[in-house]
């Protein structure tokens, strides 16, 4: 069991150095606000998100919030710590761990995620990310494309869940500007009906 103590002192052990490296530390964090449809655009469901993380370097650790609608949880909140580096031009790696939390019900679950990018090209690129679940010895492997285009990033994305489930998304995200964008998900698989969510998000840095 991977417990909030036990991430929130390995997140500590990554950001030790802020306080004596404070000028080398980056801070961001970001906000947004979703809006689910199902396949007959139905307005379904809707939520709020933000995010605080501290960088040093390739570690980086923080916290994800996120509303529910559900009788025993008001919230998720999200604890992750990992390292991310680029090996050259082309090739770049990004290894986290991830705490998964109810703000009444306390723990649910934690996995380990690595992603593997690969550039084409400054406007093409494929990312593998394989995410373990050391509690239930689960794993999700995905696929995807990026495609950039001026203001657009298009990606596709073919995935295997954990119960050895195919699915599918599609996303269309447009950069308004640096910190505001817009994104347009439709998500399938082979045992829930088709999905579309629309996400307006806003995200900054402190350096």
């Amino acid at each position: 069991m991977f417990t909030r103590t036990t991430l929130c002192a390995a997140a500590a052990l990554c950001l030790l150095p802020l306080g004596a490296y404070a000028g080398t530390v980056e801070i961001s964090g970001g906000v947004a606000a979703n809006l689910y449809f199902d396949n007959d655009l139905d307005h379904v469901a809707d939520d709020v998100e933000g995010y605080v993380q501290a960088a040093y370097g390739g570690l980086y650790g923080g916290i994800w919030i996120g509303s529910l609608d559900d009788p025993i949880d008001e919230f998720e909140y999200d604890l992750y710590v990992g390292y991310a580096n680029e090996v050259n031009d082309k090739f770049s790696y990004d290894v986290y761990v991830t705490g998964y939390y109810g703000n009444n019900s306390g723990y649910w679950a934690y996995d380990i995620t690595t992603d593997l990018t690969y550039a084409f090209s400054d406007t093409v690129s494929a990312t593998y990310e394989l995410v373990y679940d050391p509690d239930a010895e689960t794993t999700d492997n995905s696929i995807a494309l990026a495609f950039a285009l001026d203001k657009w990033t298009i990606t596709p994305l073919v995935g295997r869940d954990a119960a050895d489930v195919n699915y599918g998304e599609l996303s269309f995200v447009y950069g308004l500007t640096d910190e505001v964008s817009f994104e347009v998900l439709f998500e399938d698989s082979e045992v829930s009906a088709p999905m579309i969510t629309l996400t307006a998000s806003y995200d900054f840095t402190v350096k």
